[in-house]
């Protein structure tokens, strides 16, 4: 009788586990769908509505929204391991405290944020670094700038709340906020489009939204889970100091990953031309499609990976592992082919423009660059969730900065024959690196 309760208890959290995730990796593939498709939306209303000068603004303004995760120097990442084993081992009087510690920290952040909004950005002349003559509309730079920064500056402690969640194995619940204010801040870009708004409020409109949305999702989640409210007033040195050990160890994690992903683009601009950077980045852009997927389908077991270990469920870790490689295996060869039988055809489709059809070495290339993002995905998602963050930090900076060092060393005849070099060193190397580590702390588990 005893043995079957456990293997019903056992069962049933496995099943909430993969529910979870299911759900959670639902919610953000949705949201990812969604932003991309206001973002096509968006591109010919707002070029018409500013002009192509404050038009490079706005595109600049919203691709800075991708690094407001980094904003927190890694404090989000400690806090969702640290609350992952409050998780585990039921502890309901530890979270108040971490919540409230990571909130001074990263309010303190918030507040230097700010200062440097309304400090240091007023002594450059923007209207002249942005190329911008107008007088209506140099007027809007400076402004547009200032409300940029402060957004993201108080977007750094509100963001929290979805460290949180993931570690409660709920993302799901924060992710179906942010969709909720990314669809609300692709309203107001447009009401704003329509009254004939400026900058400003289009900027407050798309990027003030979200935060709002992320604001109720901490009044939601409190409200279901008491004892996640902050404590302000408990600030606690060794707290601050084990958020900061691994915060910093996520800050490299998330650093080297940036360059790994992006040395391409820049060793292309820099060893050959800006115009060689298109067939790459357009074929790239397609990859990355299938990529957004499968990446959203791994950062969605985060918690539950750092949950089963703490109980000891490495049975489950390992069958949850094999579903995800057969899985990433599946996109991987689908996708692929399809890539290299019809790649030529989309990218003439969707472009229309010849010169940047991709060769066939290109297509290839891709083709291991996206198997590289999927081992990462797979193996850095579980070293993450275990809190094995040290070894994972040397291994992505070695492999993401030795290669990008060696390749602007070296003559390259053609374009293909460096990323071949660069991808198969940086992404394969690191590949294999974290895999052999993972596979070394599960064969440890085992015996």
């Amino acid at each position: 009788m005893l043995a079957k309760k456990m293997f019903l208890r056992e069962n049933q959290s496995s099943y909430k586990r993969y529910s979870r995730a299911f759900f959670t990796s639902t919610v953000v593939i949705l949201s990812r769908v969604v932003n991309i498709a206001t973002g096509l939306i968006t591109v010919p209303i707002v070029l018409d509505h500013l002009g192509e000068s404050l038009f490079g603004l706005w595109i600049m303004v919203t691709s800075v929204v991708a690094f407001l995760s980094f904003l927190d120097l890694g404090v989000g990442g400690g806090l969702q391991n640290a609350l992952i084993k409050c998780y585990a081992l039921k502890d309901i009087s530890s979270p108040r405290k971490l919540t409230g510690n990571a909130i001074l920290m990263t309010g303190i952040l918030a507040v230097l944020v700010i200062i440097v909004a309304l400090v240091v950005l007023p002594a450059f002349e923007w209207p002249n670094i942005m190329k911008v003559s107008l007088p209506s509309e140099s007027r809007q730079v400076l402004p547009a700038l200032q409300v940029t920064v402060i957004i993201l500056g108080i977007g750094i402690p509100i963001s929290l709340i979805q460290r949180i969640a993931d570690a409660y194995q709920i993302g799901y619940v924060g992710y179906s906020f942010l969709l909720i204010g990314r669809v609300a801040g692709f309203l107001l870009v447009l009401l704003g489009v329509i009254y004939e708004m400026g900058l400003v409020f289009l900027i407050v409109g798309f990027l003030g939204a979200p935060i709002f949305s992320m604001l109720l999702a901490w009044f939601f989640i409190v409200r279901r889970m008491p004892f996640l409210l902050p404590s302000l007033i408990n600030f606690d040195a060794s707290i601050v100091y084990d958020l900061s050990v691994d915060g910093f160890y996520m800050f490299v994690i998330r650093s080297a990953t940036i360059i790994l992903n992006f040395a391409p683009f820049m060793l292309i601009a820099a060893l050959f031309s800006a115009e060689a950077v298109s067939s790459f980045g357009i074929t790239q852009r397609i990859y990355g499609v299938c990529s957004i997927i499968t990446m959203s389908i791994m950062i969605s077991l985060w918690g539950a990976y750092g949950e089963a270990a703490l109980k000891g469920d490495w049975q489950w870790i390992e069958k949850a592992m094999t579903l995800m490689l057969y899985i990433s295996i599946f996109f991987f060869i689908v996708f692929s082919l399809l890539m290299f039988v019809f790649g030529k055809s989309i990218v003439l489709l969707w472009v229309g423009n010849t010169s940047v059809i991709p060769t066939t070495s290109l297509l290839l290339v891709c083709s291991l660059f996206f198997l590289g993002q999927m081992i990462h995905n797979i193996c850095g998602t579980f070293l993450c969730g275990i809190n094995r963050l040290r070894i994972q930090a040397v291994y992505l900076v070695l492999f993401a900065l030795v290669p990008l060092f060696w390749c602007i060393r070296q003559q390259f005849g053609i374009m293909e024959e460096m990323l071949w070099f660069y991808i198969s060193i940086a992404w394969g190397g690191s590949s294999i690196a974290l895999f052999i580590e993972t596979m070394v702390v599960l064969r440890r588990r085992r015996i």
